[in-house]
């Protein structure tokens, strides 16, 4: 996610409730993903939560570094 966003520039990251739901890891996904947008401010969400957009303005390279 963190690279992906890098190379081409993204400003917002859409996250949704089943965005992983044919991976076998989904749930360690959903937790990597959770871990990644942690610091970064919601700036939507669905009125059920099942979509969000964060900012990714403040993207850091130590934050966002895939481990």
């Amino acid at each position: 996610l963190a690279d992906v966003a890098r190379a081409i520039g993204a400003r917002y990251w859409v996250v949704t409730e089943d965005d992983f739901r044919f991976e076998s890891a989904r749930d360690a996904y959903r937790q990597r993903v959770g871990q990644l947008l942690a610091a970064q401010p919601v700036v939507f969400r669905s009125p059920t939560g099942g979509v969000q957009v964060y900012d990714l303005a403040g993207w850091s390279e130590a934050g966002a570094r895939i481990r």
